[in-house]
């Protein structure tokens, strides 16, 4: 028994670190669950599906009006309520349960594609982030993203560095439901895997047409429900979209794209600075500083001595590409709120 804690001691580590951190993401649920009117909607969405009275076609709104998700949300919570015979606490544990996944699945992606100790040390800030530890709990669509997204990189890592190119189709069908869950962050993975896909330009055609047609009929799959809505709808969602991207929806300028003041750019700069390391530090104070310090020496450090690996790479891009967009996206009133960037989270950590 002594040689077996010896030869898994790191396995079991980060096996007792994901037990925490799921009980951090469940403790108390049944007094702290914050019931609103969006859960209370999922709620009955879930029991339609249950009861086989409905099954919906969209998913929960956004805050632009017009603009629904897909349904796979409504589906997700559906087994939890299922099984917690309609309790909406219980049900939320089998959300929670998704998203504290990111912790072991942390530790494989970094295990694999750089090294152990960076593999822990990113396990143990997921597990006991306050603020990441709260998302988890707050049962609304955007809280299992980060699951997704950890899929997301491990999938591309397999396409560019193992040159595995069948897990375009499993990215595909993963990329249509993090659509699903939260569009604000997800509709930016699209330039990120772009970018990726031209700078290895031999990676598309080494990939093979029947790869390539199977994984557009797997992202064609996760839009089915709502094309048959869209179809029925006069395609509503469609023009309410292409409404938000120019300026028509939601905005006092007219314009949702553009070269914003330097006033506009410090001030989102500053938003980046407190959304992301309050996952580090709650309050942003000087430990925030710390953290900052040792990101940007980091990066320098790397890039300096050209020591940007592959999966670095990717990480970086994941990252950093969709908060270059943002620089220049002043639609929906200039608001960037904290969910927008859930889709980023995973990299910052790793980085």
């Amino acid at each position: 028994m002594l040689n077996f804690f010896k030869k898994y001691k790191l396995q079991i580590s980060i096996f007792l670190i994901w037990l925490f951190g799921f009980f951090l993401r469940i403790y108390r649920q049944d007094q702290l669950l914050g019931f609103y009117y969006d859960q209370g909607r999922d709620a009955l969405m879930a029991k339609d599906i249950i009861t086989f009275t409905n099954f919906p076609a969209i998913g929960p709104t956004t805050g632009i009006n017009g603009l629904f998700l897909g349904p796979f949300w409504y589906y997700l919570i559906t087994p939890g309520y299922l099984l917690s015979a309609g309790n909406p606490a219980i049900a939320s544990w089998f959300i929670s349960f998704l998203e504290s996944l990111t912790i072991p699945l942390i530790f494989i992606l970094l295990s694999k594609y750089s090294n152990k100790k960076s593999a822990t040390l990113a396990s143990i800030f997921w597990a006991l982030s306050y603020y990441l530890i709260r998302s988890s709990r707050w049962f609304s669509n955007p809280s299992p993203l980060p699951f997704f997204v950890l899929l997301h990189l491990f999938l591309l890592s397999k396409i560019f560095i193992d040159k595995k190119y069948k897990f375009w189709i499993p990215l595909a069908f993963v990329f249509g439901l993090s659509l699903q869950l939260e569009a604000a962050s997800a509709i930016f993975f699209a330039p990120v895997i772009l970018f990726l896909l031209i700078k290895n330009k031999e990676v598309l055609p080494s990939t093979g047409l029947k790869n390539i047609f199977l994984s557009i009929l797997s992202f064609f799959l996760t839009l089915l429900p709502q094309l048959a809505f869209e179809i029925k709808n006069n395609f509503l969602v469609t023009k309410t979209f292409f409404g938000f991207l120019t300026g028509k929806v939601n905005s006092d300028t007219g314009k949702s794209w553009g070269f914003s003041w330097l006033s506009f750019i410090f001030n989102r700069l500053h938003s980046y600075y407190e959304i992301f390391f309050s996952k580090l530090d709650t309050n942003t104070t000087w430990v925030s500083l710390f953290f900052f310090a040792i990101l940007i020496i980091g990066l320098i450090y790397i890039i300096y001595r050209k020591q940007l690996t592959p999966f670095t790479q990717i990480i970086i891009s994941w990252l950093f590409i969709p908060l270059f967009i943002l620089l220049f996206f002043v639609g929906n009133y200039g608001t960037l709120y904290d969910y927008y960037l859930t889709g980023f989270f995973p990299a910052f950590i790793i980085l």
